[in-house]
């Protein structure tokens, strides 16, 4: 049978025009990347083609003596801070929320629990400071201190703590829906001379960056500026970004391996803001310390000049972690940074929100490539075919599939009287096929689902004297950006 390919995001992006109620919860508008300085941890990390990150896991997590000012936190995944933070905006989490002692937030707190676990899904320490609502599907615990908004959660759970200025509700908690990761860019090609010492540069292609400490780079002029890598060293390196008068011009830093800034700082001159820099690195973290972070800022660099910090700009990185600096000395960073798999600012930071704005705005459009004419004839239908001929583009793709590494939950619908011999068949012959995890249908005797190589995919198509159609396990609406 054919295909049809259904644009499924443009279902969802009509219905958040409004707010979502699904399976009790209700779910605001969506939110977008440039609302947030800080977001870690895509819908299905870690997802193809990323790099696990170390603990806690995809997640934010923010150390002892932070301060943010402005800008949404997120995470699909957990929010932890691991001292006393000072944040100024809203804290999204998707999945939970763990917070130390001695933290003051400005904004609202939502906590989505995308996973329906039991247990504690917010809790908060002593000496905690909340000053907006509080929305939680789940139980709540906060050990003391002062909550000055209201705190809703679902009926059947329950909530610790001091009295909420606002109420303790039981009922619908409003949790915003969590935005989509920017768009992996395909980079032009690196070029072949390395930078080691100071000079000035202008837009082109480089190879390595590698600054050995007291060291000034000038980056002459907005455009592409790429290189391979970048491994900094030593004293404080300084980065002047230079905008030549033009105040409207856009640098853009792509790095096609991982990038260490040990400590740097930035400068910008001749016009022009963080707004206008966006850096993207497709580093999986395999030259860091950790093997797990693509972007490293140590401590112990930045000023209180306005014109100066330990970097300026925004970060994207899908593939690996983020490490803003330690607990041993302090910096200042201004921009913002999103990673597909964790953000870790390791304590004494001061980051001030300033994203990039010179995305397209946010249109309805296809999260996967649909196949000419809209339609295929086979049985894995549009989707599948789009996720095996595209493996590697999980920032959209992972909000209509649920990816594990690599492989993808699917829905096998056999063919009637077929269901037991289907069923021994994908999870016998592991060369060809391998399916592994199955999810219960109940008394079905047609659907098999489970966990599937995306290299097998197109092996399912050969079955057609057993197989009726296959599709996605589809995630739930409200729990996709």
């Amino acid at each position: 049978m054919g295909h049809y390919f259904t644009f499924k995001t443009v279902v969802k992006s009509l219905l958040t025009f409004s707010l979502i109620f699904f399976a009790g919860l209700l779910y605001a508008q969506q939110t977008n990347i440039q609302d947030y300085v800080i977001f870690g941890g895509n819908g299905s990390c870690p997802a193809l083609g990323q790099t696990t990150p170390a603990s806690p896991g995809c997640a934010v997590q923010i150390g002892k003596g932070t301060t943010i000012n402005g800008g949404n936190i997120g995470s699909y995944g957990l929010i932890k801070t691991t001292g006393s933070v000072n944040v100024t905006g809203n804290l999204y989490s998707g999945g939970r929320m763990e917070l130390s002692d001695q933290n003051t937030v400005t904004g609202k707190i939502a906590v989505a629990n995308r996973a329906s676990l039991d247990g504690i899904i917010f809790q908060a320490g002593t000496n905690e400071s909340l000053n907006g609502d509080v929305d939680v599907n789940g139980n709540v615990v906060i050990g003391g201190g002062t909550v000055n908004g209201k705190v809703t959660h679902p009926s059947g759970t329950t909530y610790s703590g001091p009295a909420p200025a606002g109420g303790n509700i039981i009922g619908t908690p409003v949790l915003p829906t969590l935005p989509r990761m920017p768009a992996i860019t395909t980079f032009p090609a690196a070029g072949a001379v390395s930078i080691t010492g100071t000079q000035t540069i202008t837009p082109g292609a480089y190879d390595k960056l590698m600054l050995g400490g007291n060291k000034t780079l000038t980056f002459s002029g907005t455009g592409v500026y790429v290189f391979n890598s970048i491994t900094n060293k030593g004293a404080v390196n300084l980065f002047v970004f230079d905008f030549k008068n033009n105040p409207t011009g856009i640098f853009k830093i792509y790095i096609y391996g991982d990038v260490n800034l040990n400590k740097s700082n930035v400068q910008i001159i001749n016009g022009g803001d963080a707004s206008r820099i966006y850096a993207e690195t497709h580093g999986t973290g395999a030259t860091s310390s950790d093997g797990a972070s693509a972007w490293f800022i140590a401590n112990g660099s930045g000023s209180s000049n306005v014109q100066i910090s330990a970097w300026a700009g925004s970060v994207w990185a899908p593939f690996a972690a983020i490490n803003i600096g330690t607990q041993t000395s302090s910096s200042r960073v201004v921009g913002a940074f999103w990673s597909g798999t964790q953000v870790n600012v390791g304590g004494n930071v001061t980051i001030n929100y300033k994203p990039f704005t010179d995305f397209p705005p946010q249109t309805i459009f296809p999260y996967y490539a649909p196949p000419s004419n809209f339609k295929v004839n086979n049985l894995i239908g549009a989707e599948l075919l789009s996720l095996y001929q595209n493996p590697t583009s999980t920032s959209n793709l992972s909000n209509i599939f649920l990816l594990q590494n690599d492989s993808v939950f699917i829905e096998v619908i056999a063919v009637a009287g077929k269901y037991a011999e289907v069923l021994n068949l994908l999870q016998t012959d592991i060369t060809n096929y391998g399916l592994t995890d199955l999810i219960s249908n109940g008394q079905s005797n047609l659907i098999i689902t489970g966990k599937y190589p995306i290299a097998h995919l197109m092996n399912l198509n050969s079955l057609s004297s057993l197989i009726t159609f296959c599709r996605p396990l589809y995630p739930p609406l409200a729990n996709s950006g």
